[in-house]
C-alpha cells in the first residue's frame, strides 16, 4: 500500500439508517486526508463490507440496547458500524479502560470472535490461547489480554487496525465503559504506519480517492516529506580515510517511542531482506538519542532514508587516540615533539619499490598508494602443513608500507609504493630472488625511466657480493637503496644487503634511543650502518583486516622510517644524489643519544651514533656537508693495511687513521682509476689499525694530493696547496719505520712535519670555500682532547699532533675532531670550512684566518 494516512477527522450523520432499528442506531462518518495523491477513502468501498462484518461480529451484543452512545460524544471511528455498540479494550501501555457493568460487557465480545481473532496474552506469555469462552471472557475484562487477527485471513488484519487505531482516540464513551487514548497527532501517525505494514506484509493496493479532496500538511512535517518520496539527509565523514562504509548510525525523530524505534529496525531489516540483503543490528539507543547502528549494504541506503521517524543517517567513521605516535614524534623536528606530526611534504612525487612480502593493498592506510608489480620470486614454505593464510602472507609487507606511507602511521603520507614479492608467507627469500627483483625494477627503469625513487630493502642475508655488486649498479642509475641493517645483534657488515656501501643501511633504536634488543635478538651495528631509526614497538597496518593495526619491532621498520624521510628530502629536491641524500640523512640526524654501552666494546668508536630525523626548514643551497667513513680493521701482520673509501659523487677531503694500543704507521691519501683511498699502515705489535676517511658533497668540488719532499741538499719541502683557487682541508702523513704525530696543518695552506716522515696535503678546488685552523692542547693527564667547528662551519680534516708519546691516532665525530693520547701534550687540529660569504671577493690570502 504505497499510501498512508495524513489523518482522521470525523463529522456526524444523525440521519443515516440502513435497518430496521434505525431509530436507536449511530451512524459515523469519516474524512479520510490522504498521503500525497492518492486518497485511502477510496479503499472504503471495497473494505466497508468486510470491516463491518469484521467488527460486528467481534463486538456484537445480544442485547442491542445494553450499550448506546450518547450524540454527543460519538464513536470516532473511520467506517459506521451498525447497532448500538460498545467497544473496550485494554492496548499495550493503556491502563485507563473502566468497565463498570462486566458481565453484560463480556457478552459483548463473545458471539463469532474465535472465527476471526485469538487472544494473546501481554505479560510475556504470547503463544497461549483461551479455548473456553468464559475463561476468555474473564481474560478481555480484566485487561490481560489483546485481540490480534489470525493468520487464516489477510482481510482481518484491516480489522485489526481499526481496532488498533481506536487506542488513539481522543475518548471512547459508552453507557458504562470509557477508554482515554492519545492525541490526533499520534493517532495520524499510529495510522499512516499501520497502513504502511499492510503495504509491506500484505500488498494491499488502494485505489484512487473518491471524494477528490486532499489537505496539505504543515510545512515542518518531515514525516509527511519522507513518505512523499523525500529522503532523509544522509552524513558521512569529510575525511575520506576515516569512513567506515557499509556501518550506519540511524538517527531517529527526538519524539520516536521505544516501540516506534523497534518497529523501524525490523522494517528496514524486512526491507533489506526481501531485496535480497543481510543486516547485522550492533547497537540500540534510547538516551543519548532515539536511534540504532546497523550494518548494512549501501544499496539499503535509500530505502532506508525514506522510512519515517528517520531524522538523518550517518556513516560510521573512526576516530583515534590524539598521542602522535612514539616512532613519529621521535624523528620530527625537535620543534614539534609533543605536539602534531606536520612533515615539510608528503612525498608525493617519489616512487618506493618494496621488496617484501605481499601487501594487502585495500587495508583503509595504503589504499590507493599501492601498486602490486607481476613481478613474484618468493621460495615455497617450509612445511607440509604451512597454509597460506592471506593475512599471514601480507603481514611483513602491509606493515612495513603502511610505515612509509600510510594515512595515519605513515612517515610519507603521499608516497607511492610499488609490492615486489620477494618473501613468502613465513617471511623467507633468497638472494636469487633478491637479484631478481631488482632485475625486475632495472628493466622497468631502462623502459620508463623515473626519479626520484627508492628502493627498500627491509630483509638480510649472508653477505652476498652478487647482491651487494646488484644494488650498487642501481644506485649508478640515481636510485635509492635503503635497507634493514639486520635483526641478529652483530655486526651489519656480515650480512647483504647491509654491507654494501653504496646501500643507506639503517639500525633499530626504541622509545628511550637505545639500540632495539628484544632477549637474543637485537639491531644489529658497526661500521656498515649509517644511522639508526625507530624500529621498536611500531603500531602500523596489519594485515588481520583492513582497518587493523599492529605493533611489530625490527631494523626492517627502521629502514621504512628512513625510507619515508628520504622520500621527503628527495621530494623537495628531485635532482638530489644519493650521496647528497645520504650526507643530508647524516647531517640532519639527532647525534650523541645513544647509550653505546649496549654495543660490543670493539663497536662503539665505529658504530653511528645518530638517529634519524626530520628537520625544517630545508637545506639551504650548497651547504657543505661532510661524514666520517671507517675501514673494516687491519690485519694484525706488521705490513697490514686498512682502507677506507668515499662514495659516488664524494670528495675525500682528508684521512687519519686510528690504533687502540697505539702503534702505527700513519696514513695517506692514494688515487687508483680516479678513485681515492685512505689508506692506514700497521705497525709491528699493533692488534690492528683503522683507516678513517672524510667524505664531503660539493659541487664541482675536485681535490688532489700534494707530498712532501727532500731535495738533495736535505732540505724538507713541506706539502701545501701552492696552486690558486685550491684549499687546504686536511693533513696526513706516514713513516716506513718509526712513526710520531708531528705534522701539523697551517694557516698558509702548508701541512708541515719532520724528516722521518713523509707528508701529504689534501688541496681541493673551491673558491667559493673559506676555511680555518682551530686546535686545543691537552690539559693535564687527559685521555681525549676534542676540537669542534663553530656552528655554520663543517669540520672537513683532523689531525693529532704529540711532544711525547705517540698517540693513538685522530679521527672525527660528527663535527668535532677527536685525539686519544696517555701522557700529556697532545694536541687536536681541525680545519673547518664553509661557503665563503658573498660580500667577500676571492683573495687567496683570505681563505684561511
Amino acid at each position: 500500500m504505497k499510501e498512508m494516512l495524513k489523518g482522521i477527522n470525523h463529522i456526524s450523520n444523525d440521519n443515516s439508517s440502513k435497518s430496521d432499528s434505525a431509530d436507536t442506531d449511530e451512524i459515523i462518518s469519516t474524512r479520510m486526508i490522504p498521503h500525497r495523491g492518492a486518497n485511502i477513502s477510496q479503499l472504503m468501498p471495497a473494505l466497508k463490507e468486510n470491516i463491518h462484518n469484521s467488527m460486528a461480529s467481534a463486538i456484537q451484543d445480544e442485547d442491542s440496547n445494553d450499550c448506546e452512545m450518547t450524540p454527543s460524544k460519538q464513536l470516532i471511528n473511520p467506517f459506521p458500524l451498525k447497532g448500538p455498540q460498545c467497544l473496550f479494550k485494554k492496548v499495550h501501555g493503556t491502563n485507563n479502560v473502566q468497565c463498570s457493568d462486566s458481565e453484560s460487557k463480556g457478552e459483548q465480545l463473545k458471539s463469532g470472535k474465535h472465527k476471526l481473532y485469538k487472544p494473546v496474552l501481554l505479560n510475556g506469555d504470547k503463544g497461549r490461547d483461551y479455548k473456553d469462552s468464559e475463561e476468555e471472557v474473564k481474560a478481555i475484562k480484566q485487561g490481560m489480554v489483546q485481540i490480534k487477527p489470525t493468520s487464516s485471513a489477510k482481510i482481518e488484519s484491516s480489522a485489526y487496525l481499526l481496532l488498533k487505531v481506536t487506542k488513539q482516540l481522543k475518548m471512547i464513551e459508552a453507557e458504562t465503559c470509557s477508554l482515554q487514548t492519545t492525541t490526533e497527532a499520534g493517532l495520524k501517525v499510529e495510522v499512516k504506519e499501520q497502513f504502511s505494514e499492510l503495504e509491506e506484509e500484505e500488498k494491499i493496493d488502494l485505489p484512487p480517492a473518491f471524494n477528490g479532496e486532499e489537505e496539505k500538511p504543515p510545512q515542518d512535517s518531515e514525516i509527511w516529506s519522507h513518505s512523499q518520496g523525500k529522503p532523509a539527509p544522509f552524513h558521512r565523514s569529510n575525511i575520506d580515510a576515516w569512513r567506515l562504509p557499509g556501518q550506519y548510525i540511524v538517527v531517529l525523530k527526538e519524539n520516536t517511542h521505544k516501540s516506534q524505534t523497534e518497529r523501524t529496525i525490523h522494517r528496514l531489516r524486512t526491507k533489506a531482506a526481501k531485496h535480497g540483503y543481510m543486516t547485522e543490528l550492533l547497537l540500540v539507543f534510547h538516551e543519548v538519542f532515539k536511534g540504532f547502528v546497523i550494518k548494512m549494504s549501501s544499496d539499503v541506503l535509500d530505502m532506508a532514508l525514506r522510512l519515517p521517524h528517520i531524522e538523518y543517517i550517518e556513516e560510521d567513521s573512526s576516530l583515534f587516540a590524539q598521542t602522535i605516535l612514539w616512532n613519529l614524534n621521535r624523528i620530527a623536528p625537535s620543534e614539534q615533539k609533543m605536539e602534531q606530526y606536520t612533515p615539510p611534504n608528503n612525498g608525493d612525487l617519489v616512487e618506493v619499490y618494496l621488496l617484501d612480502t605481499s601487501v594487502q593493498r585495500n587495508h583503509r592506510e595504503i589504499e590507493g598508494k599501492i601498486l602490486v608489480t607481476d613481478c613474484e620470486n618468493a621460495p615455497e614454505e617450509d612445511g607440509t602443513r604451512f597454509y597460506r593464510q592471506a593475512n599471514k602472507c601480507d603481514s611483513h609487507g602491509t606493515h612495513i608500507a603502511g610505515i612509509v606511507s600510510g594515512r595515519d602511521s605513515g612517515v610519507a603520507k603521499g608516497a607511492n609504493v610499488r609490492s615486489v614479492k620477494i618473501l613468502n608467507c613465513q617471511g623467507r627469500g633468497t638472494i636469487s630472488g633478491a637479484l631478481a627483483g631488482l632485475e625486475f625494477i632495472r628493466k622497468t627503469l631502462i623502459l620508463q625511466p623515473y626519479r626520484p625513487l627508492i628502493v627498500l630493502l627491509p630483509f638480510a642475508g649472508g653477505f652476498s657480493d652478487t647482491l651487494n655488486a646488484a644494488c650498487r649498479l642501481l644506485t649508478q642509475m640515481d636510485v635509492t637503496l635503503i635497507a634493514a641493517a639486520g635483526n641478529y645483534k652483530d655486526d651489519a657488515c656480515f650480512y647483504s644487503p647491509a654491507s654494501e656501501p653504496e646501500v643507506i643501511t639503517v639500525g633499530a633504536t626504541n622509545n628511550n634511543d637505545q639500540p632495539s634488543i628484544t632477549g637474543n635478538m637485537g639491531t644489529n651495528f658497526g661500521r656498515c650502518v649509517d644511522l639508526f631509526a625507530p624500529g621498536d614497538d611500531i603500531i602500523s597496518a596489519s594485515s588481520d583486516c583492513i582497518t587493523c593495526f599492529t605493533s611489530k619491532t625490527g631494523t626492517s621498520q627502521a629502514a621504512a622510517h628512513v625510507a619515508g624521510i628520504a622520500a621527503m628530502l628527495m621530494n623537495a629536491d628531485p635532482n638530489i644524489t644519493v650521496s647528497e641524500l645520504r650526507q643530508r640523512l647524516i647531517h640532519y640526524s639527532t647525534k650523541n643519544a645513544i647509550n653505546d654501552v649496549w654495543f660490543p666494546e670493539e663497536q662503539r668508536l665505529i658504530t653511528p651514533n645518530r638517529i634519524a630525523q626530520l628537520t625544517t626548514p630545508a637545506l639551504t643551497e650548497n651547504q657543505l656537508l661532510c661524514r666520517t667513513v671507517w675501514s673494516k680493521r687491519s690485519g694484525l701482520a706488521h705490513s697490514a693495511k686498512a682502507i677506507a673509501h668515499c662514495n659516488e659523487n664524494e670528495e675525500m677531503f682528508s684521512c687519519s687513521s686510528f690504533s687502540k694500543n697505539g702503534k702505527r704507521r700513519g696514513e695517506h691519501i692514494e688515487e687508483t682509476h680516479g678513485m681515492k683511498k685512505c689508506i692506514a699502515h700497521n705497525a709491528f705489535g699493533s692488534q690492528g689499525v683503522y683507516a678513517i676517511s672524510r667524505c664531503c658533497t660539493w659541487p664541482r668540488a675536485e681535490c688532489l694530493v700534494n707530498t712532501s719532499s727532500v731535495d738533495d741538499g736535505g732540505t724538507i719541502q713541506m706539502a701545501g696547496c701552492p696552486h690558486k683557487g685550491y684549499l687546504l682541508t686536511g693533513c696526513s702523513s706516514h713513516s716506513s719505520t718509526k712513526f710520531s704525530d708531528t705534522v701539523i696543518p697551517r694557516a698558509n695552506k702548508q701541512c708541515t712535519g719532520q724528516k722521518e716522515t713523509t707528508s701529504h696535503a689534501t688541496c681541493c678546488q673551491a673558491p667559493s670555500l673559506q676555511c680555518e685552523v682551530k686546535e686545543q692542547s691537552s690539559t693535564g693527564f687527559t685521555e681525549k682532547v676534542m676540537v669542534s667547528c663553530d656552528e655554520g662551519w663543517t669540520l672537513t680534516g683532523c689531525s693529532a699532533y704529540s711532544h711525547g708519546a705517540q698517540t693513538h691516532g685522530a679521527y672525527i665525530v660528527d663535527n668535532t675532531c677527536m685525539v686519544i693520547h696517555k701522557g700529556k701534550g697532545a694536541v687536536a687540529i681541525a680545519i673547518c670550512c664553509r661557503k665563503r660569504r658573498e660580500e667577500l671577493k676571492y683573495d687567496p690570502n683570505v681563505n684561511y684566518k
